[in-house]
């Protein structure tokens, strides 16, 4: 199952060999291509032309947010998300309630659940995170609990 991965450290993306990598000076990680659909580029996240015509092949999605946190843009494959037939699809979620909250709500699940990860390093590393790690739990059930 493809999924999300979110880029949250400064580094460079890169392809060698058909292998995707994050790399910074602390860390070489390989991405594994075929567990992704999307990529989040939180940090300061360098990309060339050679991996963003990998990604475009394997129709991966590249967003993109500033420092701050807050969205700049993003890189779409052409052949495979530019088409009238995606934007058909988005209008007929956004006309039903149903479907909209389905979908802020996994947006935002989604959110907790990177963030909680992100509180739950920290924990491991002593420091005291108990209070927002409450918090964030608090705000779950509502996502949970919230209906059109």
């Amino acid at each position: 199952m493809k999924g999300n991965f979110y880029i949250v450290q400064n580094g460079t993306l890169q392809r060698k060999q058909n292998t995707v990598y994050f790399v910074n000076e602390a860390v070489k990680k390989i991405i594994p291509i075929e567990k992704i659909h999307s990529l989040y580029c939180v940090g300061e996240v360098t990309v060339n032309s050679k991996l963003l015509t990998y990604l475009s092949r394997k129709n991966i999605v590249v967003h993109f947010f500033n420092y701050y946190g807050y969205y700049t843009g993003s890189f779409y494959p052409r052949e495979y998300l530019v088409s009238g037939d995606i934007i058909v699809k988005q209008v007929k979620h956004y006309l039903d309630p149903e479907e909209r909250i389905s979908i802020a709500k996994e947006i935002v699940s989604s959110t907790i659940y990177n963030t909680l990860r992100i509180l739950e390093h920290y924990r491991k590393h002593n420091k005291d995170v108990k209070y927002e790690i409450l918090k964030i739990r608090e705000c779950e059930l509502k996502v949970n609990n919230t209906r059109v």
